[in-house]
């Protein structure tokens, strides 16, 4: 009888990892994230005697468990300087995996990655296989081992002890080749929720096709989109709703857990789209237990992230809005579907006004949430915020941005034709700060910092600053009024009045001229 073999997880957020190695017949020894809320839902997953939510740059190796097998899905921000945790500086946590796979030794790591970051991975590389570790790594496309339409492509790093590898190892060959949605399944009674669409304007949605919306555009697709900044639509019997959490789940072999009944349903979206894909990680799992026993494996084996053929061209259609009201038929048996019409805006164009308010509401009511951690409230009011800025016409959105030398809440690029941003700089860079006591004058340099290194293409910044700010940020602000860069500084009671009158642009050309007439 084989032995069994064993994985620690290290970020394993809701559990995509960690899925794909229990599909594939391991162990999973332990896991650890430090997200308290992806933490309670892998408990409620996989249990709780595996699980623990930690900052694991602040563990040392000898506190985790012995594994044949150290696995973490490894993202951008993880590859960036030393960062103050606890008023000691950490590891970065590529070195702290580094460190770890020196002192456990395992047989095998295996790291996930997005594409943005390789060039500094192969660095990584270099360090393991200075340890002793034969490394080979690929990209690979999750439509080619689901057979569902969904475009997903990750960096995937298989490292094999020196002792242990005798052949190359191979990545497993792509195994479907059908992408067609009717033989996805959807869900037929939907919480009303998903029908609650904000800021849909008069375009013809036709029955059973998939529909993404970028930046306030709409795109007719022929796969899903992964990301945060995705929303993905379907039009049913009923009319155009968005997939339901436990669809987008299913995406990614993660159909395990009731997501369509948490309480935070956008930052759950969020967790699902960084989730690791347990169908892929499935098939590599396998192909490394079999070469480990000794089996020979078909497939590719590479040390190059070339991207692996998809077996469906990506094509996303952008829709144009109709000029009439006209109702459309999608098949003779049904009357009409429902028109998503934009909310009437006023004189100020944001469709806010008459929307639904239950995505604000909850919003909101995250960022004000006592009972949340300072980092949960941060990531709150980011998402409030890019949802708040996403309103002004010719605004596109970025959240979460990381450079290689800081990280930035929120990007806009600036398309504006109208207003007083017309003519302001292309880039615009937004700091959120939900802390409990006001914010003082230090984070207002660090943020203007940022401004200044973007090659002079942003001159202009808001500040949110839920709670307030001090006298001395204040008189900051005063002196650096004779400086190109122009901060505007947001609140909460201005930002929740604007979001409850649908007058966020006229509220944030008020501020910007109150800033510069001071």
């Amino acid at each position: 009888m084989e032995q069994q073999l064993s994985i620690i997880d290290i970020f394993c957020g809701i559990g995509g990892m960690s899925k794909g190695f229990l599909d594939a017949g391991y162990e999973v020894r332990q896991a650890i994230d430090n997200d308290k809320e992806k933490v309670s839902i892998y408990e409620s997953i996989f249990g709780r005697n595996i699980s623990k939510c930690q900052d694991i740059c602040l563990l040392h190796p000898e506190e985790l468990k012995d594994a044949d097998i150290i696995t973490g899905r490894i993202s951008l921000s993880a590859l960036s300087a030393p960062v103050k945790r606890g008023g000691v500086y950490s590891y970065p946590i590529n070195d702290w995996m580094i460190n770890l796979v020196r002192e456990k030794r395992p047989k095998a790591i295996v790291l996930e990655t997005a594409g943005a970051g390789l060039n500094r991975m192969r660095e990584a590389c270099a360090c393991y296989i200075s340890m002793g570790y034969h490394i080979h790594y690929k990209m690979l496309a999750a439509q080619n081992y689901s057979g569902l339409p969904f475009d997903e492509v990750k960096a995937y790093i298989v490292g094999i002890r020196e002792d242990l590898y005798n052949r190359e190892f191979y990545f497993p060959a792509a195994c479907f080749n059908k992408n067609d949605i009717k033989g996805y399944w959807f869900e037929k009674n939907v919480d009303p929720w998903y029908r609650q669409i904000r800021g849909i304007g008069d375009y013809r949605f036709e029955k059973n096709k998939i529909y993404v919306r970028q930046r306030n555009k709409i795109y007719e697709s022929n796969l899903f989109m992964n990301g945060a900044i995705n929303e993905n639509f379907i039009c049913d019997d009923k009319g155009l709703r968005r997939c339901t959490h436990i669809e987008m789940a299913r995406l990614k072999g993660l159909e395990i857990y009731d997501y369509n009944k948490c309480q935070n349903k956008s930052w759950m979206y969020r967790y699902i789209s960084q989730a690791t894909n347990a169908i892929v990680v499935s098939y590599i799992a396998k192909a490394l237990s079999e070469y480990l026993g000794g089996k020979e494996t078909n497939g590719n084996a590479t040390t190059c992230f070339s991207k692996e053929q998809l077996p469906v061209k990506k094509y996303m259609k952008l829709l144009v809005a109709d000029a009439h009201d006209e109702k459309i038929d999608l098949e003779e048996n049904v009357a009409a579907v429902q028109r998503h019409k934009i909310c009437d805006s006023g004189t100020d164009g944001d469709a806010v006004a008459d929307c639904p308010r239950d995505e604000w509401d909850e919003l909101i009511e995250a960022v004000n949430a006592e009972k949340n951690s300072n980092i949960e409230r941060g990531r709150a009011l980011e998402e409030l915020m890019f949802k708040f800025f996403s309103e002004v016409e010719g605004f596109q959105c970025q959240h979460n941005v990381i450079t290689e030398t800081e990280e930035i809440d929120i990007s806009i690029y600036n398309g504006s034709e109208n207003g007083v941003f017309a003519k302001e700089s292309t880039v615009i860079l937004c700091e959120c700060k939900n802390w409990r006591q006001v914010v003082g004058r230090e984070e207002l340099n660090i943020f203007i910092g940022k401004m200044k290194n973007r090659y002079r293409r942003c001159k202009l910044g808001f500040f949110i600053a839920w709670n307030g700010v001090t006298d001395d940020f204040d008189e900051e602000m005063l002196r650096f009024s004779h400086d190109e860069e122009v901060v505007v500084l947001l609140t909460q009671e201005g930002i929740v009045s604007a979001i409850r009158t649908g007058n966020i642009t006229k509220y944030l050309q008020d501020e910007f001229l109150k800033t510069v007439m001071r």
